[in-house]
């Protein structure tokens, strides 16, 4: 993979993924239309931040820190901890929550990590550039 490469990665399922979790909850009517268009206006700034990490744009690879970090604070509401409380109760909202795991939560601590660790690491003395 380019040196970008696995963050595009793991911002392209993240956007899979939340698409999928949108679609569940529509679906099964547990969220309203107006959630539902703004899941996928999420997912489209997704896609955007996608194409130009791919890139290699450093103002977008460091857009999905930024988009990572509103993703973990926006999984702290009320409303998710809630859903994530009804866990196993049926099988739409146990898909949802696996989703928001993932999307919310795991992808975005991933792309951290990496970006710390691949980006960031360029900081220090002896390190190559990676972007």
């Amino acid at each position: 993979m380019r040196r970008t490469g696995w963050l595009a990665a793991i911002v392209i399922l993240d956007a899979a993924d939340v698409s999928v979790g949108g679609f569940i909850l529509r679906y099964v009517s547990l969220v309203p239309l107006i959630l539902t268009v703004l899941t996928y206006m999420a997912v489209l700034i997704l896609l955007v931040d996608f194409y130009f990490i791919l890139r290699m744009n450093k103002t977008a690879v460091n857009a999905g820190v930024v988009l990572s970090l509103i993703a973990m604070a926006i999984s702290t509401n009320s409303a998710h901890i809630h859903a994530l409380e009804e866990f196993g109760s049926t099988l739409p909202l146990t898909g949802a929550d696996i989703t928001m795991l993932i999307g919310f939560y795991l992808l975005p601590a991933l792309y951290i990590i990496y970006w710390l660790i691949r980006v960031r690491g360029t900081a220090f003395p002896g390190k190559a550039s990676h972007i």
